[in-house]
């Protein structure tokens, strides 16, 4: 489910590759459940299990999932790693609740069973410890991770479902037990007043990283099991660590892209959440959480998420050391090696917005302190003139941050470097933004995908496929009387449009409706809301190719 477990969770690209064909698409079934029948979880990967289980995952004689980390970790090869036998067994119980496959069923019940038979206990309870050294967040050979047992929870909570046997939920309160102590004595959460964090990387000898992706994976296990056991505990201990995520956004917020965890080992950088990677996964987790609870938060993050990731400013540079495999383009927000580098001075490195935005200051990424650059000019272009807004003689940090002290209008910016900190070149990963309001349109978590750009943009031919009743928020940047939706239209009037101004309260916004061929106009008579929400059912249409404010 994530690869900071033990790999670098920023830089392994074909990894990262792997995870966003599986798990940046989720899979959402739409059917009559019994009262007692839990739901496939959250997060169940998009594709079919045995999709999942190619390569580098495979299935091992004994039927067990495996992951090949090669001769990586001292030759570790193929390990069954438990948080990814856990995904594996969440889609064939997707699989089975769908086509009721005995052969799927008993494939899970084997995950199942291996997961129990694999785990270690002591006197607090079971756990999966990891058997190579996690250097990336300081953690000895023999580490554990509350992502993974909260996984383990849920699947635990569905064999019990599909065998009624109670050994399963017997081990699980044996998993929630080491779960849910503090990680100082040997558990794997921490509070610090505001919730309870799961710990993706726990152990009580290091201290408290909060890694998001992880924490919410986590929970999503938990959750299962609290609605399926009607635990109490466990659903205080749920109500807490979603209270923690709402309490620490504003820290995983850089104001350009979404941090991969809220602290790191003293001396590192913050990992920041890339690009098509980390931080779309940010974006459905708050989508998720949303859904939970209602909370306007939760929304905004996933917008504001959502315009970091398809914000591309076209980059240009007025010399590059090796434009093909370091030239401006790999200025993208993706980090790992992809960055832009020059010997040459002064250089010039120039943004083209694609229009006119709001910005509040600037973040230079240096890709090493030594290759940050000392000394620059930062200028903007408001579509009559270049105006210069920063200047530094003296800069020694790798990502030195410039807040402005007013807002300043630009469609262009231009960063003049003049020298680098003693590295003979000068290195970015990239240059962040601080836009105002950078709020993205977005659909709900039932029907998301890593390709909802596609509803908007100004394409009516790309789109999307309608899995479930839902909602698409839209945020108004213009004086807009009219919602246009393109698609394949089944009953275009089952919908409602609320506004919002601060995506908390929303009233119901009265409209009229004209029908197109392929195209439906939803009028209003006045523009009074930052954000408009469009509420449909699953009779609405079976797949939509473009949706705007007009």
């Amino acid at each position: 489910m994530t690869v900071s477990l033990g790999l670098k969770p920023l830089w392994l690209k074909s990894i990262v590759f792997v995870l966003i064909v599986f798990v940046f698409q989720f899979s959402h079934v739409e059917r009559a459940l019994s009262a007692s029948e839990p739901e496939p979880d959250p997060f169940t990967p998009f594709a079919s299990a045995s999709e999942y289980a190619s390569p580098p995952y495979g299935i091992g004689e004994d039927g067990i999932l495996y992951f090949d980390y090669g001769s990586r970790y001292n030759g570790l090869g193929k390990y069954n790693n438990p948080t990814f036998v856990a995904s594996y067994a969440n889609a064939l119980y997707r699989d089975y609740l769908i086509s009721r496959d005995e052969g799927l069923k008993d494939k899970f019940i084997k995950q199942v069973d291996y997961l129990i038979s694999s785990s270690e206990s002591d006197s607090q309870g079971s756990y999966w410890p990891y058997p190579f050294e996690n250097h990336h967040y300081a953690a000895p050979s023999g580490w554990y991770s509350g992502m993974t047992s909260g996984r383990v929870l849920g699947v635990l909570s569905r064999a019990h479902y599909v065998t009624k046997d109670s050994k399963y939920l017997e081990f699980a309160k044996r998993v929630l037990n080491k779960l849910s102590l503090p990680m100082e004595v040997g558990g794997m959460t921490t509070s610090d007043g505001r919730g309870l964090w799961i710990e993706e990387v726990a152990h009580s000898s290091i201290e408290s990283y909060k890694v998001l992706n992880g924490h919410i994976f986590g929970l999503s296990g938990l959750l299962s099991y609290a609605n399926y056991t009607s635990d109490p505990a466990a659903a205080a201990f749920a109500e807490r660590a979603i209270e923690a995520v709402a309490n620490s956004l504003g820290n995983i917020d850089s104001g350009f892209m979404s941090y991969y965890s809220e602290n790191v080992p003293s001396g590192r950088l913050r990992f920041f959440a890339e690009r098509g990677g980390y931080n779309v996964i940010h974006v459905s987790q708050m989508l998720w959480l949303y859904s939970l609870t209602g909370l306007g938060v939760y929304l905004e993050k996933a917008m504001r998420f959502q315009g970091y990731e398809i914000f591309e400013p076209k980059i240009s540079a007025s010399f590059s050391t090796n434009a093909k495999t370091n030239g401006p383009d790999r200025m993208n927000m993706t980090f790992g090696n992809n960055y832009w580098s020059s010997y040459k001075f002064p250089v010039d490195i120039e943004m083209d917005l694609g229009q006119e935005h709001v910005l509040q200051g600037f973040v230079i990424l240096g890709h090493t302190p030594e290759s940050s650059p000392m000394d620059y000019y930062f200028e903007v272009f408001n579509g009559k003139a270049w105006k210069g807004v920063a200047r530094s003689t003296n800069n020694s940090a790798q990502r030195p941050v410039i807040k402005f002290t007013h807002d300043v209008v630009a469609s262009s910016v231009r960063l003049r470097i003049f020298s680098d900190n003693g590295n003979r070149s000068v290195a970015l990963d990239g240059i962040g933004l601080l836009l105002k309001d950078n709020f993205e349109p977005l659909i709900d978590f039932a029907n998301y995908t890593s390709n909802v750009r596609k509803l908007f943009d100004s394409d009516p031919h790309t789109g999307i496929l309608l899995k479930n009743s839902g909602f698409i928020v839209l945020p108004s940047k213009k004086y807009s009387t009219q919602i246009s939706v393109k698609g394949d239209f089944i009953n275009p009037s089952d919908i409602t449009i609320h506004g919002s101004n601060d995506l908390a309260a929303w009233d119901g916004v009265e409209y009229k409706i004209s029908v197109g061929d392929g195209q439906v106009d939803y009028r209003f008579s006045e523009q009074k809301y930052k954000f408009y929400k469009l509420d449909f059912s699953s009779t609405y249409a079976s797949r939509l190719g473009e949706v705007g404010l007009l």
